[in-house]
């Protein structure tokens, strides 16, 4: 039965929609560890499932209801998870000033009630790593990459995914480093040594008005140049036409989009000489309007078209094996064939998560024939 003194307290907590109510009820009537509970429930339910759909102004929301609820401000680890996760929202909407200064409202709270290499210090730093590299400040996220990889060493194994991930991301913060330190116009070298493609003349050009915008697939993109330096995507075909111009003594293997085929063949054969023989891949849903025209296309009979992508990936990586063995042996650049088929491999992957991310960026601008053909990744 509640009390006299929760049925006074009801009228100003249990407001329409106020997902703390219980929790202040619990509280009222000493029930600490179950109000604490409730909090920590509705934290993981409607401002992160806020949060996780894009809608952040109402994850934010939620988390400053939180942050008023009375019940929660003697509990510290409460607390602080919820300054962590506005900073982290704040970091998703560039608000990084804000993204900052939650961060370290948690980490003043953490330094007084846990050890100084907790794991939990390790993630937060990890996170502030994060919101520096969304910012473009590369030297303070590579600190903060840095000093969480540090916290975790003193715990986990260095084979722990957290290790693993956290090395991955300090060589790309250093890879960026690197290549701004040489300057805009300096020409870029593969961080990979064993860049397969480079050492065989092989140059992809990816043709996707979506992946190949500066600005989209950013962290993608770094990992492509983490193992080579022959992919070059753009998002138009004036951007084909541009690049052509730079490749004309390379092989060059080339995904275009079905809408784009008639504009960017005639270009590729024109400009790529004729002994470099030049592969094309086309991918269209409706393949019946370019089937005739591009049975006269010696680049796309080489390549081929394709109404799946996962067929197109494995014809790609196929024809990039058999000719870079083939041209190892002629050029006396030999690699073992494991060492081919690893980087293969890994390039696959890169491709396929190219697909995902371009599946979410375009399920929003699905609007006409073209862009429904951008759920898979070789509409591309």
């Amino acid at each position: 039965m509640p009390t006299d003194l929760t049925k006074a307290t009801a009228p100003a907590t249990q407001k329409q929609d106020d997902c703390f109510a219980v929790g202040d009820w619990l509280y009222v009537e000493c029930k600490y560890e179950k109000a604490r509970e409730h909090f920590q429930n509705v934290l993981k339910r409607p401002s992160l499932s806020a949060s996780e759909s894009g809608d952040f102004v109402q994850a934010i929301k939620y988390h400053h209801e939180a942050l008023d609820a009375r019940s929660l401000t003697s509990n510290p680890t409460v607390m602080s998870t919820i300054y962590k996760n506005l900073a982290n929202i704040y970091t998703n909407t560039k608000e990084f000033n804000l993204s900052r200064e939650n961060f370290q409202k948690a980490l003043e709270i953490d330094h007084q009630r846990l050890r100084k290499d907790h794991l939990q210090f390790g993630q937060t730093y990890a996170n502030m790593g994060k919101m520096c590299q969304e910012e473009g400040n590369y030297k303070e996220a590579l600190a903060y990459f840095e000093k969480a990889r540090e916290i975790w060493l003193k715990t986990l194994a260095p084979t722990h995914v957290y290790i693993e991930k956290i090395e991955k991301t300090i060589g790309k913060m250093k890879s960026k480093l690197v290549r701004m330190d040489a300057g805009a116009q300096a020409p870029e070298q593969p961080l990979n040594h064993f860049d397969i493609l480079a050492r065989n003349n092989v140059m992809i050009i990816w043709l996707d008005e979506y992946i190949g915008r500066d600005e989209n697939c950013r962290e993608l993109k770094d990992e492509f140049r983490q193992i080579t330096n022959s992919l070059k995507m753009v998002d138009s075909v004036e951007s084909c036409r541009r690049c052509l111009e730079h490749v004309k003594d390379r092989k060059l293997f080339f995904i275009i989009q079905g809408k784009y085929a008639k504009q960017v063949v005639p270009e590729i054969v024109q400009i790529i000489p004729p002994s470099m023989k030049p592969v094309v891949y086309i991918f269209c849903f409706n393949m019946t309007y370019l089937m005739e025209w591009a049975q006269e296309q010696e680049c796309i009979m080489e390549g081929g078209m394709f109404d799946h992508e996962k067929d197109l990936l494995d014809t790609l990586t196929n024809d990039l094996n058999n000719y870079v063995k083939q041209k190892s042996a002629e050029y006396e650049n030999y690699l073992q064939p494991e060492v081919i088929s690893k980087f293969l491999a890994e390039l696959n992957q890169m491709f396929e998560d190219c697909r995902q991310t371009r599946d979410t960026i375009t399920s929003s601008h699905q609007t006409d024939h073209d862009t429904n053909q951008a759920t898979t990744i070789m509409a591309q």
